[in-house]
């Protein structure tokens, strides 16, 4: 929640003078409000992933995510790649499958947590792929009207899942 409103803060900073890095534009919450939904959700998933896995376990779950955008990909849009890029994917998945399968300490709900991490991230990116194009932004402008409703969104999570940080140590 923290880091998306620093990003909404100084994405907003950007679209004023003396940098105007980029137009602001104003959408819909109601349109956006799915696509930060699965924003919050990659965030919450990714830190119960690294709350109950290792931080490596938790890094390699991480690299796990481009395969996944190209299996869902071809999956849900019949998109294909080279035959070259399928290949480092496969060597991905290969290294990642070798290092896990020699790695201690993995539980199943971890495990789980971070398939459900990285799926939720890919998506979440061919989504945001996918709303650039249909709201005809750019992606600086998209986030700028997603990172503020992605915090609202967040609040109720906060409780939950995080600590409130302590004002008087900054």
């Amino acid at each position: 929640m923290w880091h998306f409103a620093a990003t909404a803060t100084v994405l907003y900073v950007a679209t004023r003078s003396p940098f105007r890095a980029f137009n602001a534009i104003r959408l819909s919450p109601w349109d956006l409000a799915p696509v930060c939904a699965f924003f919050a959700a990659y965030v919450i998933l990714g830190n119960l992933s690294l709350t109950y896995n290792s931080i490596g376990f938790y890094q390699l779950a991480k690299v796990m995510t481009t395969p996944c955008v190209v299996l869902l990909n071809f999956v849900l849009f019949r998109k294909t790649i080279t035959r070259y890029m399928l290949i480092a994917i496969f060597a991905i998945c290969i290294g990642v499958a070798l290092t896990v399968r020699s790695s201690a300490g993995t539980q199943l709900f971890g495990v789980v947590v971070a398939v459900m991490a990285f799926t939720a991230t890919a998506l979440y990116q061919i989504w945001i792929g996918k709303k650039i194009e249909d709201f005809d932004v750019s992606p600086q402008q998209l986030l700028l009207n997603q990172a503020p409703l992605s915090v609202l969104l967040l609040i109720p999570f906060v409780p939950f899942f995080d600590a409130v940080p302590d004002i008087r140590k900054f």
